[in-house]
């Protein structure tokens, strides 16, 4: 184990870290799949009649939808776009007919009233297509009423001033309906149906000012361009023509005017009038909502010509009316890990540790991200992340810009906070998600970072442990044997008196754990150290020690790595200053 300070943003006080990437990996593999809190669902806003209706995301044919939005509480009007916060658990719809939006929590069913509205006085103006930032907590709105796209806090309600707005006759936005936010490239896209064109801007663009690039003219085929998708995989733009019933697709930077690389159309296709579509990288396929008929038609992704789609949602039983921007949702298995698992920090300074999201799916992510808990402790501070080298851990790429992240690979990051106050010892849950995608399962000992911050100088112990297989796992012989395994310390912070012990977390379980401090080079207990349930050193800053436990089993321990676990803790007067967590069980239990 190594710890030096990271360069530029990362250094400072920050103690910046670094760590051989395979013992994130590792921990991350570990993780059990949990049942998401978002299934993987489809919904669909019907402007024609007031409701936005939910479906089982293969849903096909004449279905019921699991759930309907509608009714007078709901102050849904003419309902045309969504976008769904899977962090949050919250549906956000833009209402064409009442200019306003509308926030509920994601499952709301029936007539339910929302839980935020933003009214026409808070800057909306007939909006049509919506985004979500959830790495700046923006949310981003297409206004076909006064050419404008305005941006506003992603919690605004009410009437509140937008945070900034594009808007002029040099912006070439006309009648812009679809929006789509790249924050790989710090970019935002706009569908204008007007100008049959598609303007790109810088993200934090505001006032008069001109696009980065514009896409339009006869080569492209552009033709009352509506919704509009990013593929940030293989790098295209998708864009629904509403005018000639098409769905035309083109190089993510194409500009002037450039022909496209493929073409859905044809009567076979089934898309007639598309208003909004939508990509499901993980299963490879393009959605699209038809207003004329009633139907939300999927297609493989890379379809071209007059193809037939792969399945079709409509009837009088969908309750599909006018139906405009389809917005699925979709849970990969992805999983998540953190070290170090702990960090004990003066306040006021720039608090790091390293994470990795990992993709266990058949498919491709985009914009993937650690983030902040849904409910940050108070004084929090901040959050900041970047991309890392798997190799090194060095920070790549750019502060806060999302990464993809290909079927079967992983991406591996740095986060920092810097805290504005005292905050009491606390695991804070954070966020590991992308587009649309339910995020990976919070894991007490995996993916849960224990923060505690104090007024003055206190120790910081990082722990890093190691089993005897070296796969994050403490696999003991027999339900009556004895393992061990090791951890490697280091405080970063201040001179300390350190209690060490292991415990099994909230999960009682059959074992007993001693604890002796090592040598470092032989691995052995030092003479003044025998195995005990506890041992008290006087920990100097900057300096490393290590230890061994003892884990003796008196019972059966089933392999269930998110529930069944080992932790070390290094503790001043009762307050963690360094944890670390292995998964534990017996043979011959399955999976040990």
């Amino acid at each position: 184990m190594r710890t030096r300070g990271h360069e530029g943003r990362w250094g400072g006080g920050s103690h910046g870290l670094t760590w051989a990437a395979m013992g994130l990996l590792a921990l991350a593999l570990i993780a059990e799949p949990r049942t998401a809190t978002a299934q993987e669902e489809l919904v669909v806003p019907n402007a024609n009649a007031n409701s936005v209706t939910v479906y089982a995301r293969t849903a096909s044919g004449n279905v019921a939808p699991l759930r309907t939005l509608s009714g007078t509480a709901t102050e849904l009007g003419g309902p045309v776009g969504a976008a769904l916060d899977l962090v949050h658990d919250e549906l956000v719809v833009a209402n064409l007919s009442n200019s306003s939006v509308t926030v509920y929590a994601r499952t709301a069913s029936g007539n339910i009233a929302p839980l935020r509205r933003l009214p026409q006085a808070s800057g909306v103006n007939f909006p049509q297509g919506v985004a979500l930032d959830l790495v700046h907590d923006e949310l981003v709105v297409a206004n076909s009423g006064n050419n404008s796209v305005t941006v506003h806090a992603r919690t605004a309600s009410g009437v509140t001033p937008i945070l900034r707005g594009i808007q002029g006759g040099t912006t070439g936005l006309n009648t812009p309906i679809g929006v789509a936010l790249d924050l790989v490239h710090d970019e935002l896209v706009v569908a204008n149906f007007g100008g049959n064109a598609v303007t790109v801007y810088a993200r934090t663009a505001n006032g008069n000012i001109t696009p980065l690039r514009s896409l339009s003219g006869t080569a492209t085929g552009l033709n009352g361009p509506k919704g509009v998708a990013l593929d940030l995989v293989n790098d295209e733009l998708l864009v629904a023509n509403s005018g000639d019933n098409s769905v035309r697709v083109y190089a993510r930077t194409a500009s002037g005017n450039t022909a496209p690389l493929r073409a859905l159309s044809g009567t076979a296709t089934g898309v007639n009038f598309p208003a909004g579509l939508a990509l499901d990288l993980v299963h490879d396929e393009l959605l699209v909502g038809n207003i004329n008929a009633n139907s939300v038609t999927v297609y493989a992704r890379t379809a071209s010509g007059d193809t037939a789609p792969l399945r079709t949602l409509a009837g009088a039983s969908t309750g599909l009316n006018a139906p405009n921007f389809p917005t699925p949702s979709t849970s990969p298995p992805l999983a998540a890990a953190v070290l170090p698992l702990s960090r004990s920090h003066q306040f006021g300074s720039l608090l790091t540790a390293f994470a990795t999201i990992i993709n266990a799916g058949p498919g491709p992510v985009q914009q993937c991200r650690v983030g902040p808990p849904a409910s940050p402790p108070a004084g929090l501070g901040p959050f900041i992340f970047q991309t890392t080298d798997p190799t090194t851990n060095l920070p790549t790429g750019t502060l806060n810009r999302p990464a993809n992240i290909a079927a079967g690979d992983f991406q591996t990051f740095v986060f920092g906070v810097t805290p504005s106050g005292v905050i009491a010892e606390t695991s804070v849950a954070l966020e590991f998600g992308c587009e649309n995608t339910v995020g990976a399962p919070k894991i007490t000992g995996v993916n849960n970072l224990i923060l505690v911050t104090d007024a003055n100088p206190v120790p910081d112990t990082i722990a890093l442990m190691s089993t005897i297989g070296g796969d994050g796992i403490v696999h003991i012989p027999g339900s009556t044997g004895t393992q061990l395994f090791a951890i490697g310390t280091s405080n970063v912070g201040a001179t300390g008196t350190i209690t060490v012990s292991g415990d099994t977390g909230a999960n009682s379980l059959p074992l007993t754990l001693l604890v002796c401090e090592t040598n470092p080079g032989t691995g052995e207990c030092l003479p003044t150290s025998p195995p005990a349930s506890s041992v008290t050193v006087t920990y100097g800053a900057n300096t490393s020690r290590s230890f061994k436990f003892f884990a003796q089993a008196s019972g059966s321990i089933a392999f269930s790595p998110g529930a069944n676990r080992v932790f070390a803790r290094l503790k001043q007067s009762g307050v963690t200053r360094g944890a670390t967590s292995a998964a534990v069980c017996t043979t011959p239990n399955a999976g040990c």
